[in-house]
């Protein structure tokens, strides 16, 4: 119940403006509470910081290099994240 208030309200945030992506609600120790993202990629100087939604109570993390190839690393990614959220 509260996941399903929480995500209407990312909802309604998500439509209010056309510059909005996506948003989300991370709790003080990190985990997504509520989410419209499934992944986050940050990209810096030397390379990639990759967050990917893992189930209710993990965000799988990835550092990459800069020469990475990006689409490899996003399958393996999702399998994993799928794997992680059903182990948990």
């Amino acid at each position: 119940m509260r996941e399903q208030v929480l995500g209407s309200i990312l909802d309604e945030l998500d439509g209010s403006a056309a510059d909005i992506g996506a948003s989300a609600i991370i709790s003080l120790d990190g985990l997504a509470v509520a989410s419209s993202l499934a992944q986050v990629m940050i990209k810096g100087e030397s390379g990639y910081v990759i967050l990917i939604y893992a189930g209710k109570e993990a965000v799988l993390t990835i550092i990459a290099r800069k020469e990475a190839k990006l689409g490899l690393i996003f399958l393996g990614a999702s399998r994993a994240a799928k794997g992680i959220a059903a182990a948990r």
